[in-house]
């Protein structure tokens, strides 16, 4: 049975003790690491994560608050003396920049105790081991990048991508960020688990849509400081739409599926 654990859940805003987007899935002895924010390995400490046995890195998009903690990731792990690759997923418009800022960094394979690859998201199966296969499916989230990607004519794709994480029995969404509830339409299909940001997106339109979907499990990140308030709110939209498991992400909650 798959586990989903959540390493980081802030929005864009740094929090005192909680870190950015990054989310862990386990699944028959391996671990696999949805997006890599500011203080993902900070959180994997405090939560005890065996993060060596992390072999997968999927980047959803290249805002800092889900890829700026990969260089101290890796660092970490040339520490602590690992030795097994690690393999990086990601927009293939990240693919040079993010190589090119890694021996920057002086994080050169040769000078690690391990070797570290990039890989940029292909056509569907980005990965795929034994009954275990991970999706990427694109979004806008930054198209509202566009005009000034015009003007000063840059080389920037606007690549942003939701991912899908599928078992034999099993279906996790996963978000990354996007504009519209639209969006996730064509992913919701079959999904055990739905892990979307809350920030960018009408929460009720949300809600009624995951209810709408038969999906089993909701849980909502990427939210700024919690408000009680509408943690409630949100809860009760739930319920309104008979969608009973709705939850608000937090520092290492887990959730089997």
């Amino acid at each position: 049975m798959p586990k989903l654990r959540i390493i980081g859940c802030s929005a864009g805003m740094p929090e005192p003790n909680i870190a950015n987007s990054s989310y862990l899935v386990e699944y028959n002895r391996r671990s696999y690491l949805l997006d890599c924010g500011e203080g993902t390995s900070s959180a994997l400490l405090r939560l005890r994560v065996n993060y060596k046995n992390i072999r997968n890195v999927f980047i959803s998009h290249g805002h800092p608050d889900h890829i700026a903690g990969l260089p101290v990731f890796i660092q970490m792990n040339h520490l602590v003396k690992r030795t097994a690759p690690l393999d990086i997923y990601l927009p293939q418009e990240l693919v040079e920049p993010v190589y090119e800022n890694l021996y920057a960094y002086y994080l050169i394979p040769e000078r690690l105790t391990f070797d570290w690859y990039l890989h940029p998201l292909k056509p569907n199966p980005v990965f795929r081991e034994h009954n275990f296969s991970v999706n990427a499916f694109p979004n806008t989230h930054l198209e509202s990048y566009s005009e000034t990607i015009r003007k000063k004519k840059l080389s920037n794709k606007m690549q942003s991508y939701s991912f899908s994480v599928v078992t034999s029995k099993t279906k996790l969404v996963y978000s990354g960020d996007i504009e519209s509830v639209d969006e996730l339409s064509g992913l919701l299909d079959g999904a055990d688990v739905v892990l979307t940001e809350a920030v960018h997106i009408d929460t009720e339109e949300l809600v009624e849509s995951i209810a709408q979907s038969n999906a089993r499990k909701l849980i909502l990140t990427h939210m700024s400081a919690r408000d009680s308030r509408e943690e409630k709110r949100i809860m009760k939209i739930g319920k309104k739409y008979g969608l009973e498991e709705v939850h608000i992400a937090t520092e290492g909650k887990s959730y089997s599926y």
